[in-house]
């Protein structure tokens, strides 16, 4: 099975993959939804310093702390730049470790 990262789009949170989360897992996918600083459930630390750096360091930190390796990332929207920036910048966890990750922007 695959391991998914889906990172949601701006004005949005990780509340919004609620229902795809539900189905993924029941098709047996680990599934982790990091929600992005000033947005949905953590638009409460919006400021104007908060910016796409941010945002794909949030997502890198996620990916870092829960030690997930070989993973599909999704990003949805405006999560797209975040996803693509996080890939692109993803290094492996240990020597001797790859990062292959897939990145990619799914639109409304």
């Amino acid at each position: 099975m695959a391991t998914f990262v889906l990172v949601h789009g701006a004005w949005n949170g990780a509340h919004g993959f609620a229902k795809v989360r539900r189905l993924l897992s029941a098709a047996g996918h680990e599934v982790f939804t990091p929600s992005l600083t000033g947005l949905g459930e953590r638009s409460h630390l919006s400021s104007p310093q908060v910016n796409l750096t941010t945002h794909v360091q949030d997502v890198a930190n996620h990916i870092l702390c829960e030690d997930l390796h070989d993973i599909v990332l999704l990003g949805f929207s405006y999560g797209g730049f975040d996803s693509r920036q996080t890939a692109s910048a993803s290094k492996p966890h240990q020597p001797g470790d790859t990062t292959r990750s897939q990145a990619a922007t799914w639109w409304r």
